[in-house]
């Protein structure tokens, strides 16, 4: 739940101000990528623009989340082409792209979104000792039912918002 709120936060209903709500997101469907040469024009764009936010590049990475990631795999980079868009976004560093499995339970369903960030320049901050746990035996009683709640105090800021970009799917 931290994990979505870093990157989807909307700052209101008592939720952290995430990445996509700091940064304005390219929207795909008014400005669509176009792909040739070795990665897709507009995603490389994005790219060198966090790279050369005047930051050091070492935190540079990707996460895609699984509708995104769905979309840019069952799509060809080209026509004819035996590899897809997906392929092409891992070719250039396979061990800095992170989606799927290994981030499906922190997107929220329908979330359609790459993030290309220095991920060193965001910071998860805990207020308390760390996870509160109340076990509630009363509230369902009447179904012989332990309600179990887990709380912590967390939020989440954003050094250098130029160091993010998010690009969206509608």
């Amino acid at each position: 739940m931290i994990d979505n709120l870093a990157l989807f936060g909307s700052g209101t209903s008592g939720q952290p101000l995430g990445v996509y709500s700091t940064v304005t997101p390219v929207n795909l469907t008014t400005t669509p990528l176009t792909w040739s040469g070795t990665l897709p024009n507009g995603y490389v764009n994005y790219r060198e623009a966090v790279r050369e936010s005047d930051l050091d590049p070492d935190s540079y990475g990707v996460i895609i989340s699984p509708v995104m990631e769905n979309y840019l795999d069952g799509t060809q980079f080209a026509s004819g082409a035996s590899y897809t868009l997906l392929d092409k976004i891992k070719d250039g560093s396979p061990d800095r792209v992170f989606c799927g499995n290994e981030i499906s339970t922190s997107s929220p369903s329908g979330a359609n979104a790459i993030f290309l960030g220095l991920w060193r320049f965001l910071t998860i901050m805990t207020w308390a000792e760390g996870v509160e746990v109340v076990l509630d035996r009363y509230s369902s009683a009447d179904t012989f039912e332990t309600v179990v709640r887990a709380n912590v105090l967390a939020n989440v800021g954003i050094s250098f918002p130029s160091a993010f970009q998010a690009i969206r799917q509608n």
